[in-house]
């Protein structure tokens, strides 16, 4: 049965790098800091001038493991440095630190905490690479590297910090706040992912040390940290990586312990060692960091496109080109009369085409056009994104609005900053483009290396030559966040639940004696007309075979003395990992390395459900010797005139998967459905006038059909 949808070692920098880290550092604290170990500091001030007497006092408290000698302080400027007149100490034994503050100031500002070599973990020592936390200006009573990435995603995509903290919580599998304490709760899961997180970025900053004092396209230079800054961005942007790596079963054994054991600082100190280097993982690399960072500085200007008159506009938010026939764009479309506000809120189209050996295909929503028809519950109806309503709310002068996309199916914040790029040329801004490490919908989206031509930066170049961008181009640097997904469903035929007769469901052991789950062929499958059905047939008993062979042109595999066929039993959840299926000329081994998830049900009147992991059989994909890695519950509740089952709590397992598996029972057949995972995403954009130059330029050169875009 198939389904539809889609550790720690403070390890030394090398004398090189520390050199570089330590001359911007020679100014010391600043702001009444204290001395050396940490180079996020501004450059000497002068004498600060008689500060009015504090109206309050500010207790903060700093863990990755309990800091002491952190220099805390209230960062005033949002310059993430620590100047004259920013209230500020340092931590003492048990991480904690109070600051005087005025009153005015109370929850305006961040409070930032800067780790430098002077400060000492509780559970690791000394520290060997300084590094950089932070908390939102709302929440500055715990910093911490989860605390860190709430500030950035917030920040970034305009949302309040309850709002980021929940976006990660869920994509990080964590049950607890992220504004808890975890070192005075004893929450391991929670400690283990805070250390991944700070080793990851230390070892990023590792490999960009001698970046410093480079030059960035924004036309500065690039500092400790920008560094700092762009490692946490990368974090986002990959916090699958980070969540598998905290949740497999061989890190949560070597963690058991605690993140200070010798298993655990062992584990993190390879992993992050290859986190950092693997290009697949972390794209920052000492090339193309000048664009990271100065994209990062032109997107903290304002916003050029703020106050403009009320127009036509599109934004292309995804484009590529191979040859002249063979390219695909999105667009988000509007008319003047769709952008004018009515109760606050503006309208929008999807506008998506592809051009596959010329021919070219125009539909309105999904990755495929097969995909158009999906219905999703908007709380109200099941409806297709065709025949939604697309809206946000009116950017306000940050930039920031709420964005509603197919009336219920996704609604998340964002903020946007228009960079003017009139005059520039088109090869310099897609070159850019191209190089910048992140992608475009966060841990599931593309790169941006593949946007654009896939070509190189040199071919570009001498493709597009001399042409420029005209009067009001604007690159469109956006942060965004999901703060809701809905439950949708995949309404082809190939997504309906199909199972066998009743006597396959019920398994049996082949070696002893003739079963029915056994017979060759096998009886044909059957769509299922309620989930009273699925649940009865799928209890979890095996086909049990003996040794099974695969012959191969590499020769010869064997299964194993284990060779269980699940199939038939249990239903599918989801696929971890994305290794191909094989063929007889292709094959190396009996399985894949991929894990299929599924789920049995306890059946009679029990609404008990049993995770299992099992393994791919190369050739057919089939699941084989299952083991139950987790339990739960299910629930099934009428949505409007379906009935939806969902699972509860779903299993560790669930985290490895891009969303979360339900089974919509609708009009007599059942259908494999999803909910998609929130996620926070970094996305480069041009507006109409930059896009329809762009396509220009290539119809010029016979690109087949990429006209203009008129909305």
């Amino acid at each position: 049965m198939t389904g539809s949808k889609r550790v720690f070692s403070r390890s030394g920098m090398s004398l090189a790098s520390v050199a570089a880290l330590l001359a911007l550092a020679a100014c010391g604290g600043g702001g009444g800091g204290g001395g050396g170990g940490f180079p996020f500091v501004g450059v000497a001030p002068p004498p600060p001038a008689p500060a009015p007497p504090a109206a309050q006092k500010l207790e903060v408290k700093v863990v990755d493991g309990v800091l002491r000698n952190a220099n805390v302080f209230l960062d005033k400027n949002n310059n993430g440095l620590l100047d004259s007149g920013e209230p500020s100490g340092r931590t003492d034994t048990a991480g904690k630190v109070t600051l005087e503050i005025d009153a005015a100031d109370a929850g305006k500002y961040p409070v930032v905490a800067l780790v430098g070599t002077d400060a000492v973990d509780a559970e690791l020592g000394p520290v060997k690479t300084a590094y950089v936390l932070k908390a939102p200006a709302d929440k500055p009573g715990l910093v911490s590297p989860l605390t860190t990435l709430v500030h950035y995603l917030g920040t970034g995509a305009g949302a309040t910090s309850a709002e980021a903290e929940a976006n990660l919580r869920a994509q990080l599998g964590l049950g607890g706040s992220l504004f808890d304490d975890y070192t005075a709760n004893g929450d391991l899961l929670s400690a283990t992912t805070a250390a991944t997180l700070v080793a990851f970025s230390q070892a990023i900053s590792r490999t960009l040390a001698d970046s410093i004092g480079t030059a960035d396209i924004s036309g500065g230079t690039i500092s400790v940290g920008d560094i700092s800054l762009e490692t946490q961005r990368m974090l986002l942007d990959k916090l699958t990586s980070v969540r598998n790596l905290v949740n497999q079963e061989f890190s949560r054994a070597s963690c058991a312990g605690g993140v200070g054991t010798k298993p655990c600082q062992d584990l993190m100190a390879g992993q992050s060692t290859y986190y950092a280097t693997n290009a697949q993982e972390n794209q920052l690399r000492p090339a193309n960091i000048g664009v990271a960072v100065g994209l990062t500085k032109l997107a903290a200007g304002p916003s050029v496109g703020a106050g403009e008159a009320i127009a036509a506009t599109g934004i292309l938010d995804w484009f590529t080109i191979s040859d002249s026939n063979n390219w695909s764009r999105r667009l988000l479309v509007s008319t003047v009369a769709e952008n004018t506000p009515v109760d606050g809120l503006t309208h929008f189209r999807d506008q998506r085409e592809r051009s596959v050996a010329g021919t070219v295909t125009h539909w309105a929503s999904g990755g495929d056009p097969a995909r158009v028809g999906d219905l999703h519950w908007n709380g109200r109806s099941w409806l297709a994104c065709a025949d939604s309503k697309n809206t946000t709310t009116v950017r306000d002068a940050a930039g920031r609005n709420i964005s509603d996309y197919c009336d219920g199916l996704s609604v998340s914040r964002s903020r946007r900053i228009d960079v003017d790029i009139s005059g520039q040329k088109l090869a310099d801004v897609v070159n850019r483009i191209k190089s910048s490490p992140y992608t475009s919908n966060g841990p599931y989206g593309s790169r941006y290396a593949n946007w654009g031509p896939q070509a190189s930066a040199a071919a570009i170049s001498a493709d597009l030559g001399s042409a420029t961008f005209p009067a009001g181009s604007r690159l469109r640097l956006q942060g965004s966040m999901d703060l809701a997904t809905a439950i949708a469903y995949d309404v082809r035929d190939n997504a309906k639940v199909q199972l066998y007769p009743a006597d396959i469901a019920q398994g049996g052991d082949s070696t002893r004696g003739s079963v029915a789950c056994a017979a060759n062929p096998l009886p044909a499958t059957a769509r299922v007309a309620t989930l009273e059905t699925l649940i009865q047939r799928s209890p979890g008993v095996p086909c049990v075979f003996g040794v099974g062979t695969l012959d191969g042109d590499n020769g010869s595999f064997q299964s194993g003395p284990k060779n269980e066929w699940w199939g038939a039993t249990s239903v599918d959840l989801g696929t971890v990992g994305g290794a191909p299926l094989g063929t007889a000329a292709t094959i190396t081994g009996y399985y894949t390395g991929n894990y299929l998830m599924r789920a049995s049900f306890a059946g009679g009147g029990s609404n008990a459900v049993t995770f299992l992991q099992c393994q791919q059989r190369v050739i057919n994909g089939s699941p084989r010797n299952c083991i139950a890695v987790g339990t739960g519950s299910y629930k099934i509740e009428t949505l409007g005139d379906a009935r939806v089952l969902s699972f509860s709590p779903v299993g560790d397992f669930a985290l490895f998967i891009d969303y979360e598996r339900v089974f919509i029972e609708r009009g007599g057949e059942v259908s494999f459905g999803y909910k998609s995972k929130a996620v926070g995403k970094q996305q480069l954009r041009l507006n109409l006038a930059a896009s329809n130059a762009l396509f220009a330029a290539y119809a010029a050169k016979g690109a087949t059909g990429l006209t203009p875009i008129a909305p």
